[in-house]
């Protein structure tokens, strides 16, 4: 499990019992098991999942990062989309023209050459609809 899946599951975890909410047992056997740990004396991001690995980052921005990627190769996949299946029928490059800082509305403050490269390098990526992280 990766640490952002970690720190969904950690958040998810919190909102149930703040809210009084009833826990399944898988993750009252987890809570249970990590706080064991943690009162053992092994690091507490280690025992709840949340500790990154080398390369992996956990931040929030890193979060944001990663949701306006997302969006953003959606967007082209629509707009690249013919006009009549609802797309714009642009080519790739115009599309990312559109939603790059340069385009008409901002965009996605990413520039061209970064939307390209996500495109060619994350073809999973390539879908008009997905699903969305909290």
């Amino acid at each position: 499990m990766s640490v952002m899946e970690s720190q969904k599951r950690m958040r998810r975890l919190a909102k149930l019992l703040s809210s009084g909410s009833a826990i399944n047992s898988k993750d009252r056997k987890f809570l249970s098991d990590a706080l064991s740990d943690i009162a053992d004396g092994i690091d507490a991001n280690k025992a709840l999942g949340v500790k990154a690995k080398r390369g992996e980052r956990k931040s929030k921005q890193a979060r944001i990062r990663k949701a306006t990627e997302m969006h953003a190769m959606a967007w082209i996949a629509a707009a690249r989309l013919p006009a009549e299946h609802g797309g714009l029928g642009l080519s790739l490059e115009e599309a990312c023209a559109l939603a790059s800082n340069k385009g008409t509305s901002g965009g996605f403050f990413l520039t061209e050459e970064t939307l390209r490269s996500y495109w060619n390098k994350k073809p999973r990526r390539r879908r008009v609809i997905f699903k969305q992280e909290d």
